[in-house]
């Protein structure tokens, strides 16, 4: 008789991680475990997002919020089709909403999902069987500021999403996750735009348009004579990214390379994006206590 086959899941918020994610991911992998049991990758669930407005640190966890905690922990305890997933990976992008303030975004989905073990009322065994469950099969990651910064780590994932072929890359600092653009094409509209976004009714005083890396992907696309597509383009340049190249600074990268390492953990080898440190919020150092976390990186 074979080896169980291992599943994992990823629940995203943007229809371009819903399509491409897994795949991309999954690359980078060996097909079996540490156990020799095989891997199956499951397609992605989207649900709404949870970072396209700022949250505020004593606000309470919005609806989107805890339906992504919903989420997960349906995956870990029923599984779409009747059947768990071993590991389950939530996955929201920072935004520049959000981007100075990623601990307030990891304190309100943790919140989130104690709202949603809570609304269960489960008996106080079952409570703690699923509480283990979570605790050792779910994950929440992070992609800063979104998940359109780490193309630009790769001249050719821009070409496939619609960029002319040797564009120039004009960025002011080598980690992608602190992006921002000094495109002196570009820079007239992100000052009219962060302009725009300081107005009333609804001022985004942290709203800084040139450390947008989609928008600066659609405007580079349009100069190609193009539209940039996210499930079109996007799913171009993200199905085979190298991520191995998009993380060649050893201080790059740190959100991704926090969920890479969780995801190592899981088949019991080397984070495949090599030497560098993961992001301690989103993957804590090994010597801390996983049986005080709720999940398995929180």
């Amino acid at each position: 008789m074979g080896n169980a086959v291992k599943r994992i899941r990823f629940v995203v918020t943007g229809d371009l991680e819903r399509k491409a994610i897994a795949g991309s991911i999954s690359a980078r992998f060996p097909p079996t475990d540490g156990d020799g049991n095989p891997v199956a990758w499951l397609r992605a669930q989207k649900v709404p997002a949870a970072t396209t407005h700022r949250l505020a640190a004593s606000a309470a966890p919005s609806g989107t919020m805890k339906a992504l905690a919903r989420r997960v922990i349906a995956e870990a305890a029923e599984g779409e089709d009747g059947n768990p997933a071993d590991l389950v990976i939530a996955v929201d992008d920072l935004e520049l909403h959000n981007i100075d303030q990623p601990e307030v975004v990891c304190d309100h989905f943790q919140r989130a999902m104690e709202i949603e073990i809570e609304d269960r009322k489960l008996s106080q065994a079952a409570e703690q069987r699923l509480r283990k469950n979570i605790r050792e099969r779910c994950s929440f990651h992070l992609l800063c500021p979104m998940v359109e910064a780490y193309f630009f780590g790769e001249p050719e994932a821009l070409t496939r999403a619609g960029c002319a072929p040797g564009v120039e890359l004009l960025l002011v600092k080598e980690d992608l996750e602190d992006f921002e653009c000094r495109d002196p094409l570009w820079l007239p509209n992100c000052t009219a735009e962060n302009q725009r976004k300081i107005q009333p009714p609804n001022p985004m005083p942290w709203w800084r348009e040139e450390r947008h890396p989609k928008h600066y992907l659609e405007h580079l696309v349009a100069r190609n004579g193009g539209f940039y597509d996210e499930v079109l383009g996007g799913n171009e340049a993200l199905k085979v990214l190298d991520w191995h190249r998009v993380a060649s600074g050893a201080q790059s990268v740190s959100f991704a390379r926090a969920l890479f390492e969780d995801v190592a953990d899981f088949f019991g080898v080397a984070n495949p994006l090599g030497q560098g440190e993961p992001a301690s919020l989103t993957y804590p150092e090994r010597k801390v206590d996983r049986s005080t976390l709720l999940l398995r990186n929180l």
